[in-house]
């Protein structure tokens, strides 16, 4: 057999079989994710044994840890216990339900969770840049995992056993979520680098990753891992094998059959990507591979901790009759509990159903005729089922372009509680996290989310009343959702906060009058892209797709638009928003200063386009009237004052009505470039 780091730049091509097992497909899974990317932080040894947990319950547990017997949802006493206090136990970061509050110990360095510093309402130099776009994901990285020694020790003796409780704040993942991006964007580079194209790579959750390489395996190009002198594929497990690994076979390449020789090029790639995070990261991943997702994710786990398996399709029956139907992918849930119905109804087992239900497995369900199942479920739903017990499944690997997720979400649990203010303290901490975190999306992505919906979850009795036990059998758990506006791009954190609060308590202290809550969350979704932000100036074909709107509110001077594009800089524009009202309105008269630097030139005019020019002169008219409106607009001026501006707005209007918009001098030119953007 022919060394496995043997490359050639081109090797035979290969035949595909014919479907369904046409395909080569591999799930890639990260160690115990969470308690994983703590050893990291922290600087321990590959053995060291961690337990992260939630409040009162173990979240995540490295290997060596569950050596002692800690599983998950043990409490802290089992944790030391178990272990007699020789496993290291760290709780998650949790955002502070107070800022400054002394009595905690805010465990993220992130900037997601630290307290932030009262500033004035209208220092724009503050909250509004709290994410800057220039700190890319893996600075962030290394800031949050690349410490001294010093460091280290020091957040080790500040977190190691140290309890945190439900009212201190709210959990935070965004730790492990920029560790997954992290880990995503090195697979993809790692993907390009040894195999250049002729992959897909899915993320499938914030820990797991599935790969298609058909066509890489098939085909004639040789990938790069000649150089990996410490892997060795043939330490791979074989499933079906009765336990060996490959090494331990007598395959002969050369006599393979097409289909193993690429199930083999698939496991040589998979090693030296596990290989390349591992040095890069000093994050350990297992892999399984076979020819789709179900059969690929089951084979992971034969390759825990920190190794590979791979699953031919001749041993797909022996391993379908040995595992449990709840195990299966796609199969947990409801689809899982009606097929365990089904099942049991047809067999002649004298067990209950919930005992029934935790032996079945897939070998058991395939002795159900498919018109059986055609009767239970329809038939796209009968064919998936029957197909899956067999090792089939035809779900495709989906590209995913970046690490990007479909919602933005924050969620806190509590007790029932029908107290307005405290409800709105939790509001205001979820709130504030999205809000920040959609800044961090949108400088990273550049999109925006349109939407974001309201969560809440109650309980009732069957009637509809207040439950006295929320654990009566009676009791019923409620969950309802209301949709409100994201606020624009172009707020501050702080407003962008303020309105969601204010929209979300709108909608619950009817609720709270009625029920006590057990938990609220804020989603936001249906992004929409945005084009990188233009350098320099817009050109005047920018102005021609926005729609201006301006809220003529006291004290409150804001231009909305459906793109980002501005002939203003960024920080320009932070403080002509963040000024009072009347500094906003530039004075034309001699004795007022204007507060701008306007261009002395003026804006290239397309002669040639008269449909432009049209549309142009419209919105010039539109702005001019809501000028001479906003001008008229004195509240809080002499009334003397007031009628002056009022008889200056109209003679000003009147004047310049039906004028072309290139008539103008140079100053009104330049204003209305400044408010139609």
């Amino acid at each position: 057999m022919p060394s496995p780091l043997t490359t050639h730049r081109r090797r035979r091509p290969l035949e595909r079989p014919s479907p369904p097992h046409h395909r080569i497909v591999l799930l890639f899974d990260l160690d115990a994710f969470y308690a994983q990317t703590e050893r990291v932080r922290l600087g321990l040894e590959l053995d060291a044994s961690v337990a992260l947990l939630q409040w009162n319950s173990v979240l995540a547990v490295t290997y060596p840890a569950r050596e002692y017997g800690i599983k998950r949802g043990d409490s802290w006493e089992a944790v030391a216990s178990k272990s007699k206090h020789k496993c290291i136990a760290i709780h998650l970061p949790i955002l502070p339900m107070r800022e400054n509050d002394s009595r905690i110990v805010n465990n993220d360095d992130s900037k997601v969770a630290e307290d932030e510093e009262e500033q004035d309402e209208n220092d724009s130099e503050g909250k509004d840049i709290s994410f800057e776009t220039s700190n890319t994901d893996r600075e962030a990285f290394d800031k949050e995992f690349r410490l001294s020694k010093e460091e280290r020790e020091q957040i080790f003796k500040n977190e190691n056993g140290v309890q945190r409780y439900h009212h201190q704040g709210k959990a935070s993942l965004e730790r492990y979520r920029l560790a997954s991006r992290v880990i995503f964007t090195n697979v993809l580079d790692s993907l390009k680098r040894r195999v250049g194209k002729g992959f897909i790579l899915e993320k499938a959750s914030i820990d797991e990753f599935y790969l298609d390489i058909t066509e890489y395996c098939y085909g004639d190009v040789e990938g790069k891992c000649d150089n990996d002198d410490d892997v060795d594929v043939r330490k791979t497990k074989l499933v079906g094998g009765n336990g060996k690994e490959w090494g331990e076979t007598e395959l002969d390449m050369n006599d393979a059959d097409d289909l193993e020789v690429a199930l083999w090029r698939a496991c040589q790639l998979s090693a030296c990507i596990r290989n390349d995070i591992w040095k890069n990261l000093g994050l350990t991943m297992s892999a399984g591979i076979s020819t789709n997702k179900m059969m690929s994710k089951l084979t992971a786990s034969f390759g825990k901790p920190n190794g590979q398996a791979v699953l031919h399709p001749k041993n797909f029956g022996k391993l379908m009759s040995e595992t449990k139907v709840r195990k299966v992918r796609n199969f947990g849930g409801k689809l899982g509990k009606r097929v365990l119905d089904v099942l049991h109804t047809n067999s002649a087992s004298e067990q209950s159903l919930e005992d029934f239900s935790s032996n079945a497995t897939m070998g058991d369900l395939a002795q159900v005729p498919l018109t059986v199942l055609q009767q239970a479920f329809s038939s796209e739903t009968a064919q998936f089922v029957f197909q899956a017990c067999q090792g089939i499944d035809n779900e495709m690997v989906k590209e995913t372009s970046g690490a990007l997720v479909k919602s933005i979400t924050a969620f806190k649990s509590f007790t029932a509680n029908k107290n307005h203010d405290e409800v709105l303290a939790w509001l205001k901490l979820l709130a504030k996290e999205i809000a920040e975190r959609v800044a961090q999306d949108a400088a990273r992505n550049h999109r925006y989310p349109k939407t974001c919906t309201l969560n809440y979850t109650y309980y009732t009795t069957a009637d509809g009343r207040r439950p006295q036990d929320r654990m009566s059998a009676r009791t019923q758990r409620q969950s309802r959702s209301y949709r409100l506006v994201f606020p624009a791009d172009r707020m501050s954190i702080v407003a962008q906060s303020e309105s969601l609060v204010e929209q979300a308590m709108t909608k619950l202290a009817p609720i709270l009058k009625e029920h006590p809550l057990r938990g609220v969350g804020l989603a936001a979704s249906n992004f929409e892209s945005r084009g990188q932000p233009p350098e320099g100036n817009a050109s005047i074909e920018s102005f021609f797709s926005v729609e201006t709107a301006i809220n003529m509110t006291q004290g409150d001077f804001r231009h909305k638009s459906n793109n980002n594009s501005s002939a203003l800089p960024n920080n320009k524009r932070q403080r002509i928003n963040s000024a009072p009202f009347e500094a906003q309105v530039p004075h034309t008269n001699e004795s007022k200063e204007v507060p701008w630097n306007f261009p002395d030139t003026t804006p290239t005019v397309i002669d040639t386009d008269l449909e432009l020019a049209k549309k142009l002169q419209a919105s010039y008219d539109r702005e001019n009237y809501v000028f001479s409106k906003l001008n008229s607009r004195g509240e809080g001026m002499p009334r003397r004052e007031r009628k002056r501006r009022q008889s200056k707005s109209t003679r000003f209007s009147r004047s310049d009505s039906g004028k072309s918009l290139f008539t103008l001098g140079p100053f009104r030119q330049s204003f209305l470039q400044l408010i139609l953007v």
